[in-house]
């Protein structure tokens, strides 16, 4: 399948929040990018999602496109974990003590939590739900597919709003997946039906479309702000993750050809693993190089936004050195 430009573009605009995201912001900031850069991810796999795969292929490729890469920043991660992170990172700052079994069995649970190493479940999480969607498009009856759909996601609503204590979380995230599913299946109808080729035809349908998605991300963010702490907050903020998923997508659309976010956009796999060791060398290098206080850098936008900026780029030899002597490792069959 030939790539879409506009789709690297609005990976690489994904993972520069996701980066940003993971440095300290102040709240509004936070729940503003949280509030639509996973589902964005959920959505463009929609969009590029496959049904021509008999089941062994399917899965097999699912497996070697999402949990070999899984296994494999998860060895790199608790590498480092193992000799810094324990020593200086997170575990030290909050007074707790992860274990080195703890951090081994976090890796085969596979979950979201703030136990080493988290960034990584959304691999788990979206391989659950492409399998899901695999087998629930084998249903011939339309009304069967969503029923399922909505089953699921209303399961997955009503495990959030249960919260962990009540209902533990699940293996590889099953229960995040139930949740992310809709997102996967509104990026594939979308595609299907072209919507997007029919937005992106004239300037009008195209300027129309991001003026409404804008207004009604702007609305339903509000709203999920102003119901920060409401039992049905979870349901609200389905319409910021996919308005906002939207627009991303549309700005990526108006993009220029441009090298450094197509790089940045194919190899979103590798920055995604390796981004958050990359920040520790970054934060060491403020620390015991510049002798200042992370403080500094607490809630600064400007700052944080930089430093996402500088970790991307410290990572791109990395990326390309995967890709041209590891590519098994990132889910790829060949090299550059």
């Amino acid at each position: 399948m030939e790539r879409i430009s506009w789709i690297d573009y609005a990976k690489a605009i994904g993972i520069y929040f996701v980066v940003l995201g993971h440095l300290s912001l102040p709240q509004i900031g936070s729940d503003f990018i949280y509030s639509f850069h996973m589902p964005l991810f959920f959505l463009l796999a929609g969009i590029t999602f496959k049904t021509s795969y008999d089941t062994i292929t399917f899965l097999r490729k699912k497996f070697h496109a999402l949990i070999v890469p899984y296994f494999c920043f998860s060895l790199i991660l608790f590498t480092y974990w193992f000799l810094a992170g324990r020593h200086y990172g997170a575990d030290v700052a909050s007074g707790t003590s992860t274990t080195v079994l703890q951090a081994i069995q976090h890796i085969f649970y596979g979950i979201s939590n703030d136990i080493y190493p988290s960034p990584l479940w959304f691999l788990t999480c979206l391989f659950v739900c492409e399998i899901l969607f695999y087998f629930i498009l084998k249903q011939k009856s339309v009304i069967l597919i969503i029923s399922e759909i909505g089953i699921l996601l209303t399961a997955g609503l009503t495990l959030q709003i249960l919260g962990t204590e009540c209902c533990p979380r699940l293996i590889w995230n099953m229960d995040l997946a139930c949740y992310y599913l809709p997102f996967v299946a509104l990026g594939y109808v979308l595609q299907k039906k072209d919507f997007f080729q029919f937005i992106f035809k004239t300037k009008w349908s195209h300027g129309f479309s991001f003026l409404i998605c804008a207004l009604i991300f702007l609305g339903s963010f509000y709203a999920s702000c102003v119901y920060q702490v409401a039992p049905f907050k979870n349901i609200i903020d389905i319409a910021p993750a996919i308005t906002g998923s939207l627009v991303v997508i549309q700005i990526a659309k108006l993009i220029p050809s441009n090298k450094l976010l197509s790089f940045w956009g194919k190899n979103t796999l590798t920055l995604f693993g390796l981004h958050t060791i990359a920040l520790g060398f970054i934060k060491a290098f403020i620390v015991f190089v510049l002798h200042y206080d992370l403080s500094i850098i607490s809630n600064c936008v400007a700052i944080n936004a930089g430093i996402s900026l500088i970790a991307l780029f410290l990572l791109m030899p990395v990326a390309f050195l995967f890709r041209r002597f590891a590519p098994w490792a990132i889910g790829q069959k060949t090299s550059l």
